[in-house]
């Protein structure tokens, strides 16, 4: 008979409360069933949790589950964790002594993003309070019990290695080598070569792994029926580097070794309180791997000291980007600086040369830079002499006032130019349009007001004197605008207009220089300003704003080959 499938029930919301796999006596069938059950965390309730690869994304082995009304259902889970299960419950003879189980992989509604999201941010606590983490690394092998032996033997010297290491006399030569002094295998022998075989597990690569580890009261390594507790493998792993044989083979080994000593490495740390920062735990993890890129982020935040300052919640309906960009984000507020702008990319992209810049105005400085020029104060803002004329020659370059359309869009030259200038950025609350830049810009506009004041004020006649300061009056007594281009504008900081040879206007970094080209890169969110440094060489000037181009308008996939930064 076809069980049908399996129905979560919402989690209490009220107290931090999770689900935990009871296994229930086997049915006459010898079929073994399962139960959920829902525990809150504040009730320090008995549990063991479990660490491993997943592999497959989707189960495809039944399970027979009893639900809340006592009926049975099933729910699908993966080869992986089906061998686990059969393992575990094979050591129990008595299922009524059988631990309670934490599996995120059925203990959350994978289903519900709502609900993983909220998970997953508890998984700090989760496997903190966890009676014991056992990591399954897989059904046991020939190889993987040879592993586990060598684990045992180089654990128990590992002290007398110590020793021999540090001793000064002991490096002179002579001497037999250090694993026979030491009771061990020959250098080379396969039971060496097992245990780094080990460290090619796919669950050493994985991200989630880091924070399971490291918060862990206890950890025990399970490979089919054999097991080492994680004190044991870790003093193993530093004999096996004392006797240089960690790595035998540098070009197979290296990443599985960096990424062990990152475990091992957060364990001690997180043991021994250090204070974990969010980027720098980021930073030497990003070699670990995740099925869903989000997880490179949400795995890890249990782990730092300064998670909660961040203000950084894990949310899986956001898309990948907006994820990477809003941690990005919270790291600056907090640090108060831009290091996470400075991690190391990768220096080949898959884009092309879209444009080229004809034209580059005056920078438009920020008010930092121009603390010792003169000032405008209009209503309390500042309006630099320099950066005015800066606005007036961008808009002359631009022909703002031509009354002429903007090739790439259709839409007016003016309308095009003050959404570059701004960069095309809309406070929600602040919907811009034309006539209010035009009032913006009269209002703020100190030389234009003048003009306009003044007038006829060539004339010596006692009316066009009267005409002014009743227009002077006007102005000073008129309410300002909308403030939403003092905001916008300040998109334009540090930058110049640009103007292409297709016709294109822009907002480009300080550096820029006619001559530059305009790239479009596979992934990028906005169009890029790089500068020929040699055949197929190029130098990354920085991001930029260019009208009509920026939601993917002008990319095509198809042009893309690689573009070697440098």
């Amino acid at each position: 008979m076809v069980l049908p499938a399996y129905r979560y029930t919402p989690l209490p919301t009220n107290v931090p409360t999770i689900r935990v796999l009871e296994v229930l006596s086997s049915s006459q069938s010898g079929e073994i069933t399962y139960r959920l059950k829902d525990v809150s965390l504040q009730e320090e309730p008995e549990f063991v949790s479990l660490s491993y690869c997943w592999g497959a994304i989707e189960g495809t082995i039944s399970a027979a589950f009893l639900d809340e009304n006592g009926k049975y259902a099933q729910l699908l889970i993966t080869e992986t964790l089906h061998s686990f299960l059969h393992q575990f419950i094979t050591e129990s003879s008595d299922s009524c002594a059988m631990p309670a189980l934490w599996i995120d992989a059925v203990c959350i509604n994978q289903k519900n993003l709502e609900e993983k999201s909220s998970q997953i941010a508890m998984m700090h606590d989760i496997y903190q309070k966890a009676k014991v983490v056992i990591v399954w690394l897989g059904d046991g092998t020939e190889t993987s019990s040879e592993a586990m032996d060598i684990i045992h033997r180089l654990a128990a010297v590992e002290e007398q290695a110590n020793l021999l290491y540090k001793d000064p006399t002991y490096a002179l030569g002579g001497r037999e080598p250090m694993s026979v002094k030491l009771g061990l295998p020959r250098d080379g022998a396969d039971e060496y070569m097992a245990f780094t075989a080990l460290l090619r597990s796919p669950w050493f690569s994985r991200v989630w792994v880091v924070q399971e580890v490291a918060m862990a009261t206890q950890v025990l390594l399970k490979c089919g029926a054999r097991s080492v507790c994680w004190d044991e493998f870790v003093k193993a792993f530093y004999v096996l580097n004392i006797l240089n044989m960690i790595m035998p083979d540098p070009a197979r080994y290296a990443q599985s070794v960096i990424r062990t000593l990152g475990i091992i490495d957060a364990r001690a740390s997180r043991i021994a309180d250090h204070d974990r920062d969010t980027l720098g735990t980021l930073l030497r993890c990003r070699s670990s791997l995740a099925t869903n890129a989000r997880d490179k982020v949400f795995g890890l935040l249990g782990l730092t000291t300064d998670a909660h300052a961040l203000n950084f919640r894990p949310d899986y309906k956001t898309t990948v980007h907006q994820a990477y960009t809003d941690i990005a984000f919270s790291i600056i507020k907090l640090e108060g600086n831009l290091d996470v702008l400075g991690v190391p990319r990768g220096t080949e992209l898959r884009g092309y040369v879209w444009d080229q810049i004809s034209e580059v105005g005056d920078l438009l400085h920020s008010e930092d830079e121009l603390i010792d020029y003169n000032v405008w104060l209009i209503d309390g803002t500042r309006f630099y002499k320099q950066n005015v004329q800066t606005l007036l020659n961008w808009e002359f370059m631009a022909k703002a006032r031509s009354r002429r359309i903007y090739p790439p869009t259709g839409e007016g030259v003016l309308e095009a130019y003050w959404q570059t200038i701004t960069a095309g950025w809309q406070i929600e609350e602040d919907k811009l349009s034309t006539a209010d830049f035009l009032k913006w810009d009269s209002y703020h506009r100190p030389g234009a007001t003048l003009r306009r004041l003044v007038g006829s004020i060539a004339t010596s006649s006692a009316y066009a004197w009267l005409t002014f300061g009743l227009n002077c009056c006007k102005q000073i007594l008129r309410p300002p605008p909308d403030s939403g281009f003092d905001r916008s504008l300040s998109m334009a900081s540090n930058r110049r207009l640009i103007h292409s040879k297709s016709g294109y206007f822009g907002l480009a970094p300080a550096g820029t220089q006619i001559g530059d080209k305009i790239a479009l890169f596979k992934g990028g969110g906005s169009p890029v300003i790089i500068r020929s440094v040699s055949e197929d060489r190029w130098k990354l000037i920085g991001d930029s704003y260019v009208h009509g181009m920026m939601n993917g308008e002008c990319f095509d996939a198809e042009r893309c080959h690689t573009i070697c930064l440098v």
